[in-house]
């Protein structure tokens, strides 16, 4: 019997010692998921995917959003991955924590410190009984501190016999990745003990800058390479502040270029998500787990003068994020419009299995839009690791408080934020201010308190050292 198919029959046996279980009562559902898989890709544009409307074959993930729920109006909390993730994986404003500032040359920036005695939702999982495991492929996510809680970080590693023989009969062709492959993440699966529970977190780093897909994507792309001013290996290679300082001598056809590439890569993730959920079908899991695809920021070819991402102003281009959830008792093909923050995820997959945490999540579940219409989920705050400026937005308009400037857009009529109207709508600007100012203030008390339980000397070196290393090979400092 080949080894799909003995997957397919140990996939049958574990759907009976799942069935078995007592149904519990959730909201919506009425069965909480047995597993959740948070799938990140790196600076993933919503508007490329075939779910959103974008011209990326996008196949598997399409699926995901044929299957779910997908979120038209999702925001990460910032413009790059270091804010970003944090409230994400923490559930926290960034500017909640304490902050490390970092000189290089004439660049500074900040990095959030994460607290070794915070308690994360991982870590709640864990002391819940699930098997907690990670595959990271950015190392600024792996660097401050948002993983605490994972028991497991997935490495790359020779697999075994049987993993490579089910691989070569998944029905999924196998994945040719630009920069990583699923294959570490796919072994972990197939060896999951049928009765262990699951928490996962793949952070992909495609398709983040440079935009290199493996050579099978670039023998498919459509685009007369000779009409570049440049080699095309240049374009492969140019990322982060280098390809922000290209702005403005980019012509045109050098920006469709870039972009093509990033199609390329995008399609790459698409299908190591395609061989994962194959991995899942064949293991019978997936009927049984609930698998949100997001990404913590977007990326920009050219908008408001901008490349890569990073940049000030908290602009959609760069802080709206695709978010799709599907799984056990999930309404599929359904869409929801209204805004809502990455600071969810975490409380929304603890709501999703039942589980109420002693610290609870600061940020609010989002599970209640997927089953009701209508429901007001609250202004979303935008902030980087310290609060000089931010923004904050609702379903009618966005405000936007950077380098002393005050902008109000609206979000109904322009996402592209061409035309601020905030001397038409005074009272608009002040009525979001005062949301905003309440939310800085909240964050600014929780920070001073952490700030007095701040590591020692040594531990701050160290973190900073390993934030230093990894901003470097993003790209971000040289």
């Amino acid at each position: 019997m080949a080894v799909w198919d003995r997957c397919l029959l140990l996939a049958g046996v574990a759907a009976q010692v799942f069935c078995c279980a007592a149904p519990a009562s959730g909201s919506g559902t009425g069965v909480f998921p047995r597993n959740v898989i948070l799938i990140v890709s790196d600076a993933l544009r919503p508007d490329v995917l075939g779910a959103y409307g974008g011209e990326a074959s996008t196949p598997y993930i399409d699926s995901l959003a044929e299957g779910g729920v997908t979120f038209l109006n999702a925001f990460s909390t910032s413009s790059w991955t270091g804010p970003s993730s944090v409230s994400m994986l923490t559930a926290n404003y960034p500017t909640s924590y304490p902050s490390l500032r970092i000189v290089k040359g004439d660049r500074m920036v900040w990095a959030s410190m994460v607290p070794d005695e915070e308690v994360l939702p991982a870590e709640v999982l864990l002391s819940a009984g699930f098997t907690t495991a990670s595959y990271v492929e950015n190392r600024l996510v792996t660097r401050n501190n948002v993983l605490q809680g994972f028991s497991t970080f997935l490495e790359s590693a020779d697999l075994e016999p049987l993993t490579r023989e089910l691989m070569a009969e998944s029905p999924v062709p196998i994945p040719l990745a630009g920069k990583k492959t699923p294959y570490p993440v796919s072994d972990y699966l197939i060896h999951l003990g049928e009765q262990e529970r699951l928490f996962m977190l793949i952070w992909f780093l495609d398709p983040h800058s440079p935009y290199k897909p493996h050579s099978e994507y670039m023998e498919d792309l459509d685009f007369d390479s000779t009409l570049l001013p440049r080699p095309p290996q240049f374009y492969t290679r140019v990322s982060g502040i280098d390809l922000k300082a290209l702005a403005d001598s980019l012509s045109r056809i050098e920006t469709d270029y870039l972009k093509t590439l990033y199609l390329g890569e995008v399609e790459s993730v698409d299908r190591r998500i395609g061989f994962i959920l194959s991995i899942l079908e064949a293991r019978g899991l997936r009927k049984d787990t609930l698998i949100i695809l997001t990404s913590d920021h977007g990326e920009a070819f050219g908008e408001h003068g901008m490349f890569s991402h990073g940049h000030g102003g908290f602009p959609n281009t760069l802080c709206h994020v695709p978010l799709i959830i599907a799984g056990p008792g999930i309404p599929g093909g359904k869409t929801v419009t209204c805004p809502v923050s990455h600071r969810g995820l975490a409380p929304t997959i603890l709501d999703f299995l039942g589980i109420e945490a002693a610290d609870t999540p600061a940020g609010k579940s989002f599970k209640d839009l997927m089953y009701e219409d209508g429901i007001d989920y609250g202004p979303v705050y935008l902030v980087d690791v310290t609060d000089n400026s931010f923004a904050i937005l609702d379903s009618n308009y966005k405000l936007v408080v950077s380098r002393g400037d005050t902008a109000l857009y609206s979000m109904r009529t322009d996402r592209d934020e061409a035309n601020s109207v905030a001397s038409v709508h005074p009272h608009i600007v002040k009525e979001l201010i005062t949301a905003a100012e309440t939310i800085r203030e909240s964050n600014f008390r929780r920070r001073v308190e952490l700030e007095t339980r701040q590591p020692i000397a040594s531990e701050s070196d160290s973190r900073k050292a390993g934030i230093i290393d990894a901003m470097r090979s993003l790209g971000y400092i040289h």
